[in-house]
């Protein structure tokens, strides 16, 4: 459906009575209606519209109050009102306010005591293990300054951060409530299960609002997609065994090609956890920190500046990893949980019919094109999949609609410029535009690296951080890359104080590149403590360290 489309259904919809504040049934569609047309004459997108989370919808409605015609002022101060339950408890570690029912329409269908240990869980764990402060209370409103959550009918999304007053004038910081359903009934994920992932997405918008920033680009509208991105990576930190976000995935799979900032965040968190699994929960906290002044691309850009890579190099990396997912999965490598992710859907596919082929393709920019070329000509029996990323963040963000125009060759033979891939096939992008592009290409299943060699090595563990309660006793995943020749190597791990915890020979095996499966045990066989590790590999043609994590 076109927006304008969707917007013009949406004005019908104004023609129904208001809503109280208890029909939150209706509220936030409502809501979006008046976002909408206040926002229509500036929005030149074409958005896929996913219900999830209603967070963006109220927050939006909230930065837009006064460019709201009265009539919409008068509505969105109607409904954007706290909810008046009759029943509240306390959670265990004593931080939140439960409010909710026993009977009626709003009458919770899961187990209230549950619900309050999850949202004791997902405070622990963002705040305790990823370091992120805990959203701020409220001034006693709801009953006193613990943090307040509503347990309503809320239809068609799961739930919603409803920012209420600013913290300090022009801070753009805010105080908030948390609404969520009270049975997710038709839902992806139903029932306690559905209101764990909630509890944890929600909590992260909260942090967000109120540590962080909460703000709207000229046209009006937040960065969803950055909001969206982290708090679903939540639901997957804290309740790994729910995994509601497979529902989503399909958005990103699909849809690659479109410009990063235009996915709705909701199908990013795979690129969350990327980052996650290379960098430690750091990264993430620092781009919320780099957000408050930037552009979520350019915060990223930052960030990932400050690890000595850029979102370019490390979006491109990540473009691999999307395609090994399905029954393409390696196990130990790239996605933990790949193998339920949907394969990725190539944005064009031709053949080799001779020694080379040239094709005129476009990209916009912050956007992935999947090429999938069959060479079946004798002697050949190949297939090669070239990714093409426009890692052009600055044209992401002032034009993202943009198209880059280049020609990709393949070729059988050495052409200048071209990059080799595995001595066999050769590359090459040109034109106009592709100074902005980074490529990578999978050959026969095989990641092969733009240096030309024969697969791109792993250059940290996985997972990361091991956490016992999770992964023990399946093994940590340890790369050994370059020591191309050998099947045996010294494997040595020491503590951050120098102490070595363990030293032994181990066996090296290759799924496209060596690496090491040890499962982590200090040399008298106990479990090592949290904290963080340094492993070295020596074999018989050199060296290679990194750092493990672990959580214990």
């Amino acid at each position: 459906m076109s927006f304008i489309k969707a917007v013009l259904m949406a004005m019908l919809t104004l023609v129904i009575p208001l809503f109280s504040a208890q029909d939150s049934t209706g509220k936030l569609h409502l809501i979006e209606a008046e976002v909408k047309r206040t926002l229509r004459e500036t929005d030149t997108e074409s958005k896929t519209e996913t219900h999830k989370c209603g967070f963006a919808l109220v927050a939006e409605a909230k930065l837009n109050y006064e460019r709201m015609r009265p009539e919409g002022k008068t509505l969105v101060s109607k409904v954007l009102q706290r909810p008046s339950l009759g029943i509240s408890i306390v959670s265990p570690s004593g931080f939140f306010r439960i409010h909710f029912e026993t009977q009626g329409g709003n009458q919770v269908k899961y187990d209230i005591n549950e619900f309050a240990r999850a949202l004791d869980s997902a405070l622990s764990y963002q705040v305790d293990v990823m370091g992120f402060q805990p959203p701020l209370g409220d001034n006693g409103i709801g009953g006193d300054d613990r943090y307040d959550v509503y347990i309503m009918d809320i239809g068609a999304y799961y739930g919603y951060t409803e920012p209420e007053m600013e913290i300090t004038a022009g801070s753009n910081r805010f105080y908030s409530f948390i609404v969520i359903d009270n049975d997710f009934e038709g839902f992806y994920t139903t029932g306690i299960n559905a209101a764990r992932v909630t509890a944890s997405h929600e909590l992260h918008h909260a942090i967000q609002i109120s540590r962080y920033i909460l703000k709207a680009n000229n046209f009006g509208y937040i960065e969803r997609y950055f909001y969206e991105m982290t708090s679903t990576a939540m639901e997957e930190f804290v309740f790994d065994y729910v995994n509601d976000y497979y529902d989503y995935l399909d958005d990103f799979f699909e849809h690659a090609d479109v410009p990063f900032q235009y996915h709705t965040g909701y199908d990013l968190p795979h690129w969350v956890l990327y980052l996650q699994g290379k960098y430690g929960y750091g990264i993430i906290k620092r781009m919320w920190e780099l957000f408050r002044g930037n552009h979520g691309l350019d915060a990223m850009d930052a960030a990932l500046a400050e690890k000595e890579s850029s979102f370019g190099v490390d979006f491109t990396d990540f473009a691999a990893w999307c395609y090994f997912t399905g029954h393409r999965h390696i196990p130990g490598s790239y996605f933990e949980e790949g193998d339920q992710y949907p394969l990725i859907k190539p944005r064009a596919a031709s053949t080799l019919n001779g020694s080379s082929a040239a094709l005129n393709l476009t990209i916009k920019p912050a956007g992935i094109f999947y090429l999938a070329m069959v060479n079946r000509q004798s002697g050949g029996n190949d297939t090669l999949f070239s990714i093409i990323v426009n890692t052009n963040i600055g044209k992401a963000i002032d034009s993202p609609d943009v198209f880059t125009d280049f020609i990709y060759g393949l070729y059988t033979y050495t052409v200048s410029g071209a990059t080799p891939v595995a001595g066999k096939y050769y590359v090459r992008l040109s034109g106009s535009g592709a100074m902005s592009l980074n490529l990578a290409n999978i050959l026969n299943g095989y990641y092969v690296p733009s240096s030309g060699g024969s697969v791109m090595e792993l250059g940290y563990s996985y997972p990361s951080p091991y956490n016992y309660n999770k992964h023990f006793p399946k093994p940590l995943i340890i790369p050994a890359p370059g020591l191309n020749v050998e099947t045996e190597a010294d494997l040595t791990i020491i503590d951050i104080s120098g102490g070595v915890v363990y030293s032994g020979r181990q066996r090296l095996f290759f799924d496209g590149s060596k690496k090491i499966r040890w499962i982590p045990l200090d040399k008298d066989g106990n479990k090592l403590g949290s904290g963080v590790y340094i492993y070295f590999v020596k074999g018989s043609s050199g060296t290679r360290d990194g750092k493990i994590v672990v959580i214990n």
